[in-house]
């Protein structure tokens, strides 16, 4: 996998893409509910909150740096998460767990879903602020929607 630098040329940078040791890889699968050991194409999808990434960034197994492709970093989608939920939403982030077999192994934000926000137009706003590059992008009184391809 590559990741934006940010200048529009795509990068491979381990400092910013591997997250913690490999050993450590089956607690971040546990910590997300993913019972499978054989993930296919060493990759598992996984859901998870703003909960789960705050456990894993506060044991060092994910780094807030890292980022997918032309996405924002992991600090972005979680801050954002954080100020959603003060407006009583609902945050569903959306990603993958690399397995710990993959010379990359890391566990990915690619999306971010809001509901349940009683339609706050400053919430609306800053989604919209924070996310408009997305591939996938969905704004309205209901759900918040970004996906990077």
């Amino acid at each position: 996998m590559d990741v934006g630098d940010g200048g529009g040329e795509v990068v491979r940078d381990q400092k910013t893409t591997g997250t913690s040791a490999p050993e450590q890889w089956d607690k971040v699968a546990e910590m997300l509910g993913i019972k499978s050991k054989a993930f296919f194409g060493g990759v598992e999808n996984c859901e998870f909150s703003v909960r789960q990434l705050s456990d894993t960034l506060d044991l060092g197994l994910v780094k807030p740096e890292q980022k997918y492709n032309y996405s924002p970093n992991v600090e972005t989608f979680f801050e954002f998460g954080k100020r959603a939920e003060t407006h009583g939403a609902t945050v569903e982030y959306i990603g993958f767990l690399e397995s710990k077999y993959r010379d990359d192994a890391r566990l990915l934000v690619d999306g971010i879903r809001v509901t349940n926000f009683s339609g706050a137009v400053d919430l609306i706003l800053d989604f919209a602020q924070t996310f408009h590059t997305a591939d996938e992008f969905t704004a309205n009184s209901e759900m918040l929607r970004a996906w990077y391809d």
